[in-house]
């Protein structure tokens, strides 16, 4: 009975909020679907992975409705699609280290949609990965990077990170992005770490 009266109230609310399109896409959206989208691709001027193609309407609904309306099911999925990877491919321990958002878009926004992905997938793996939020900072705000070509996407994000302390070489972390198109912000990311003396073990991205 309960069920049945959950169903029949989001139903009552679909009427008077419809959903977005997006936002249908997740809602349909089975992990068994979306880990059959996995397809790791070497984003090689970057020295970063990306699991999933951009190009796929569901996985390009995932990434809108986790980054733009911080809808749970779609940091879930996109969380249970990196620890799989992770599992499968990334020998532990290592620390996620997602890629930080500027004061201004953080406080705009309200969450950073690559540390509630990376929160997902800590929840999925048994043990041997941790997560760091407060190692790597963003120091200055930058534009959007939408409609900018690749050298503007460098030059927009260089030198916007900055490790907060030095790094033991001894731990592994791993930089994880939502989305990546020319890997900058990753480059650019993963400098800042490397200038602490991190040690990077990967940088994945979910979607390319």
């Amino acid at each position: 009975m309960h069920r049945v009266l959950k169903r029949l109230l989001a139903s009552a609310l679909d009427l008077l909020f419809p959903p977005r399109a997006n936002e249908r896409l997740v809602r349909s959206a089975t992990l068994e679907q979306v880990l059959a989208l996995l397809e790791p691709r070497a984003i090689e001027r970057a020295g970063a992975v990306a699991l999933l193609p951009y190009r796929h309407p569901i996985v390009r609904a995932l990434v809108k409705e986790a980054k733009f309306h911080d809808n749970r099911e779609a940091g879930r999925l996109l969380g249970a699609v990196l620890a799989h990877y992770l599992d499968a491919c990334i020998e532990g321990p290592a620390t996620l280290v997602p890629v930080p958002l500027s004061r201004k878009r953080r406080r705009e926004r309200g969450y950073n949609q690559a540390e509630r992905i990376a929160r997902h997938a800590i929840t999925y793996i048994k043990e041997g990965f941790s997560m760091e939020t407060e190692l790597l900072g963003r120091i200055r705000h930058t534009p959007s990077q939408t409609g900018l070509g690749r050298t503007a996407r460098l030059v927009n994000v260089s030198g916007a990170f900055r490790a907060r302390r030095d790094c033991s070489p001894e731990t592994a972390y791993i930089l994880i992005d939502d989305v990546t198109t020319t890997g900058a912000t990753l480059m650019a990311a993963r400098a800042a770490l490397q200038a602490s003396g991190s040690r990077l073990e990967a940088c994945l991205a979910l979607a390319h």
